[in-house]
């Protein structure tokens, strides 16, 4: 241990004697901690009157089920933020017009593309700075579900049937970023720092704008910029024409400076080449293999869909990337929330927000009002489900520390998904269950992991509550039985990442949160979970070149940004846009490279050896090379917008490249653990019947047993020392006091545990006859003196010591050693209380 026995109780026992000292004194003026009605969150803002979200349309009936379709999808999203401008009388496209419904859908026909939803002038505009450039994943998803029903948009199993063709690149050797800026500072920064820190700077004036290039801490600048920053290496030369700088400038006359455009993109080119100049070259194995280059720009994003989603009130799939909000892009179900990012909150760059990673003030919060759509969906249905794909940052998280939270302050909620330790937990406030949402529905230890899960907390008033982690069920029974939820309150706010009052901070990071207002079944849990998270691209590598008899043929991997550090390759499968092979193709050894060599590790494709059967060649789906799921995760070197990639082989058909590995480096002795303390704490089950065994008072007494339901939530929960909170002791101390305030109050009682106490004397006879019984029960056996030290031990004199200034404290205001009942009672309880829960009963 870092500190010595005798320091560790004497620690604990301060702190207990403080801790129990200002709890009893409060007691004793009569004072209660209202913690329920504190914090920023409370009291909630009051209700509308007004529970009808949408616009109500009174116009001519939609001639079609199309223009049905697209009211549904699209109009009753867009009418109540577009109306004002774009409605009958306004300004063109006139796409939610009032007046008829027939005629705003030939105008949305205009500006929306239902192949390709994405790129529609409506969420192309918006994207750039139109209303709400936060929207525009929202937009995407509302003119998506139109083409569903329309029979437009293709699923995952047409994906395949939408892959184009790539540009031909070849692999090159290429540059790579040092890890010191100075390059970068004598050469870059300097233009954007004068050009363009009125925007680019995390305090700026004006609205920050990301990434901040123009920071004025120059290391934070350079990472910004290396994403905008693109090189084509040809022989000697370095060409940064392309550049996200340099276009911005020249091709899109983004704040150009000195009112000329070209000059200015001329400028940032130069300066651009000359940092290159000084970037190390990467020197490409031109004995390999390999097929030609790819990047993830290149790729064909895939849309996997067939998600579990017809009940979904709420979808947040956090594609914004930038900004301070994330919009609902469910369908249906008026109006959208908005997320507001508070605090320590940071995007990830494959969909996601981080929260807490530096601090714990950070949370994701909905307003008071958007947020009243759950209750008002909710309750209509009787049942839900909360789905979440989640990173916890760590397994030590206590609190519970809130992931998804519907409530109003620490104490009332209608719902919460949290976590404590390894579990996680689900709150749900119903007739059955107090205000709080408790008691807890609780997984067992080892359950959560600090890795990515896809996480379901399910109700419904036949089962129950339910908790599903990737895919399946968690073997709990919910301790209470099913209620209604007719009780829920609509003045409560949506939050991820803590509590509304700042109380519970979450550390991880959430990818997809989905609201039903139904419980999924355990067919819709396993679907959603296997359809995944994040965006999903497919990068088809061309190969063509190393076959003799065909001049179209790629293989095609799926990719997605797997977190902020490296990339997944997965499902890799042959394919030709136009081609039947002429022969079997015999394929050994792929390997995958990053930036003109080969990745150093993640290489599990490196022992296949497959055949490419020619005949039954289905030209939509191509040829799977593996029958197993398996997946390659490859460090992110410079960002997924700079990366090129490319796939290497040991031999396809005839051509072979000969490989000599690297030998193993012998193993390293393994180093010795760091010492591990020989002692322990006690579980909070164990406090509560130590402290049952110490003052007699079984663990079934009503006022007891309701403090331990309460308490233990903020007791030890295992029993290592190093996971020894300050929050722990409090837990302990509440308890504490609670089984001696049982016991000073009861005159029986009393006399059965002090027999030699009385007349509310605290002369020397009436300390002792309060306090040797209470070491008696504490350690069950005699305490060491100076002369028989025992190493795991306090010494009598210290223990007695501290009970006694304690008992000084609690009776400064009696005459003559002589207290009142209520003085008596209270010194009883406190000095009870520290002993007790002293560190003497908790270390072990």
């Amino acid at each position: 241990m870092s500190m010595s026995n005798a320091s560790f109780y004497w620690r604990c026992q301060q702190g207990l004697i403080g801790a129990v000292a200002a709890v009893v004194l409060a007691l004793a003026v009569g004072g209660s901690s209202d913690s329920g009605k504190t914090g920023a969150a409370y009291p909630p803002p009051p209700p509308s009157d007004d529970d009808n979200p949408g616009v109500i349309y009174n116009g001519p009936s939609p001639e079609t089920a199309d223009v049905q379709n697209f009211k549904v999808n699209l109009w009753d999203n867009l009418v109540g933020t577009c109306g004002s401008c774009h409605g009958e009388g306004g300004q063109m496209p006139q796409f939610v017009r009032r007046d008829d419904i027939n005629l705003a859908y030939t105008v949305a026909n205009g500006v929306v593309n239902l192949d390709d939803p994405a790129s529609s002038r409506l969420v192309t505009k918006v994207a750039g700075g139109h209303g709400c450039v936060s929207c525009a994943s929202q937009v995407t998803a509302w003119i998506s579900a139109w083409a569903t029903q329309s029979g437009v948009v293709l699923t995952e199993d047409d994906m395949r049937i939408r892959l184009r063709a790539p540009e031909l690149a070849e692999v090159s050797s290429s540059l790579t970023f040092p890890t010191d800026s100075a390059a970068f500072a004598q050469h870059v920064y300097p233009l954007l720092r004068a050009h363009c820190a009125d925007c680019h700077r995390a305090d700026s004036p004006q609205a920050p704008v990301q990434p901040y290039f123009a920071s004025n801490n120059v290391a934070e600048a350079y990472a910004g910029a290396q994403t905008k920053m693109l090189f084509n290496v040809l022989g000697e030369t370095r060409d940064a024409s392309r550049s996200r700088l340099v276009v911005r400038l020249r091709e899109e006359a983004h704040n150009c400076w000195e009112n000329n455009c070209q000059a200015a993109g001329d400028a940032m080119e130069a300066a651009l080449e000359a940092f290159a100049a000084m970037l190390e070259m990467r020197e490409l194995d031109d004995t390999l293999l390999s097929s030609k280059a790819m990047r993830i720009q290149d790729g064909t994003v895939l849309n996997p869909g067939g998600r579990a989603e017809t009940n979904a009130i709420a979808i947040f799939e956090f594609k914004e990337g930038t900004g301070l909000h994330a919009g609902d892009t469910s369908t249906g179900f008026p109006p959208a929330m908005t997320l507001n990012l508070i605090g320590d909150v940071k995007w990830v760059s494959n969909w996601g927000v981080r929260l807490n990673s530096s601090g714990s003030n950070g949370r994701v919060q909905a307003a008071v009002q958007d947020s009243r759509k759950l209750q008002r969906y909710i309750t209509q249905t009787g049942e839900y489900s909360v789905e979440a794909w989640v990173v916890p940052e760590n397994v030590t998280q206590d609190g519970p520390a809130r992931i998804v939270s519907y409530s109003g302050n620490e104490n009332l909620r209608n719902f919460t998904l949290a976590q404590t330790l390894d579990s996680y937990d689900f709150f749900n406030r119903t007739s059955t269950t107090n205000a709080n949402g408790t008691p807890l529905l609780t997984t067992p230890d080892g359950v959560l992991q600090a890795t990515l899960q896809h996480v379901v907390a399910s109700y419904d008033v036949i089962e129950g509550r339910k908790l599903y982690v990737n895919g399946a069920q968690v073997d709990v029974s919910d301790p209470v039985g099913p209620g209604n939820i007719n009780q829920w309150d609509k003045t409560f706010a949506l939050v991820l990442g803590n509590e509304t009052d700042g109380q519970y901070p979450w550390r991880g990071t959430i990818r997809f949160l989905a609201i039903h207002n139904r419980a999924l079944t355990d067919e819709q849990v396993r679907t959603n979970y296997d359809v995944g998270v994040g965006q999903k691209i497919l990068l088809a590598f061309s190969i063509a070149h190393l076959l003799e008899d065909m001049s179209d043929a790629y293989i095609v991997f799926q990719v997605e940004l797997f977190d902020e550090y490296s990339y997944l390759f997965s499902k890799p499968f042959f394919f030709s846009f136009t081609e039947t092979p002429a022969s079997d193709i015999h394929i050994q050894g792929l390997r995958i490279g990053v930036n003109g060599r080969e990745a150093a590790i993640g290489q599990v494709f490196a022992n296949l050896d497959v055949t490419i059967p020619a005949r039954n060649y289905d030209p939509k789906e191509g040829i799977p090379l593996l029958s197993t799921k398996q997946g390659a995760v490859l460090q992110t070197e410079q960002a997924p917008e700079l990366d090129t990639f490319f796939l290497s082989f040991d031999r396809i058909n005839s051509r072979s490249h000969e490989r000599v590995e690297e030998p193993v480096p012998p193993g390293q002795e393994p180093a010795d653990l760091d010492p591990q303390p020989r002692i322990g704490v006690r579980t909070f089950a164990e406090i509560n019947a130590s402290f049952s065994a110490m003052t007699g008072i079984p663990v079934t007494d009503v006022g007891g047993a309701a403090t331990y339901e309460t308490a233990k939530q903020q007791m030890p929960p295992t029993e290592n020392v190093k996971g020894f909170l300050v929050a722990h002791q409090m837990g302990i101390t509440q308890l504490a006091v609670k089984y001696c305030n049982t016991l000073a109050t009861s005159p029986s009682r009393m006399q059965a545990y002090f027999p030699q106490f009385s007349n509310n004397r605290f002369d020397a006879n009436g300390r002792d006859a309060l306090i040797d019984p209470l070491l008696k029960a504490l350690l069950a056996h005699h305490i060491p003196t100076h002369n028989d030290q025992l190493a795991d031990q306090p010494f009598e004199m210290d223990s007695r010591e501290r009970l006694n200034d304690l008992i000084d404290t609690m009776t400064a205001s009696c005459s003559n050693n002589i207290c009142s009942a209520g003085v008596t009672s209270n010194t009883v309880t406190a000095v009870c209380a520290a002993a007790l829960g002293s560190a003497v009963m908790l270390v072990q």
